[in-house]
């Protein structure tokens, strides 16, 4: 049985696939929230990623980032590793 793909491997993919036919600026910006993203959910396995899941995560940065940061991590859950992953 194949190991099952986590939400790091995602990223990763999409990072060295699509990221790169961004303009530098918003690879730097998503290259910061993805490393966030993998610190904190990258072992989560894509059948477990649930939109509950992603709402308790939103909960905890509410808790523990300014609103604005929140925004952009809000934001970035709009981009197609995620579309994909759930």
């Amino acid at each position: 049985m194949p190991p099952v793909p986590t939400l790091s491997d995602l990223l990763d993919l999409y990072a060295t696939s699509y990221l790169t036919k961004h303009a530098p600026a918003t690879q730097d910006q998503q290259r910061r929230l993805f490393r966030r993203f993998a610190r904190d959910l990258g072992a989560v396995p894509l059948p477990c990623l649930t939109p509950l899941v992603l709402r308790s995560y939103s909960a905890h940065l509410r808790r523990t980032l300014k609103p604005g940061s929140v925004r952009h991590y809000r934001t970035c859950r709009k981009t197609p590793p995620f579309r994909a992953g759930i």
